[in-house]
């Protein structure tokens, strides 16, 4: 049958997405999806992250070391290689993925509850 495993339970699938096609993704498959979602942006835009970091810090000491984004991008490869720029990527995902979950998730389960019934859309 339609959202079950060869041995008669429910299937991993029917545990993400409602197999029957009423109601769309379920709310567990929505968390994952937006915990993954939040860990790919987090991670692909880390450099940005210290790109903007590193400018907005370098006036605290008197000393200005960057003379704006391109420079830095330079200037942190130089001294540390890609992996400079992906530095702090694990603490900044474990801060955005859960946010991300949950974001998702909500928006998703309100717009399902406030759109109107498929006959009435057009």
């Amino acid at each position: 049958a339609h959202g079950q495993n060869h041995q008669g339970g429910p299937s991993l699938l029917s545990m993400f997405v409602d197999t029957e096609g009423s109601a769309g993704i379920h709310p567990s498959g929505l968390l994952l999806a937006g915990f993954a979602a939040g860990g790919v942006a987090a991670w692909a835009t880390n450099p940005l992250e210290t790109i903007c970091t590193r400018l907005m810090t370098q006036a605290s000491g008197g000393i200005v070391r960057y003379s704006g984004i391109l420079d830095a991008f330079a200037q942190i490869h130089a001294a540390g290689g890609v992996t400079a720029l992906f530095s702090g990527s694990l603490p900044r995902m474990i801060y955005c993925m859960p946010f991300s979950a949950l974001h998702l998730a909500i928006y998703e389960s309100c717009r399902q509850m406030l759109a109107p019934p498929s006959s009435e859309r057009k």
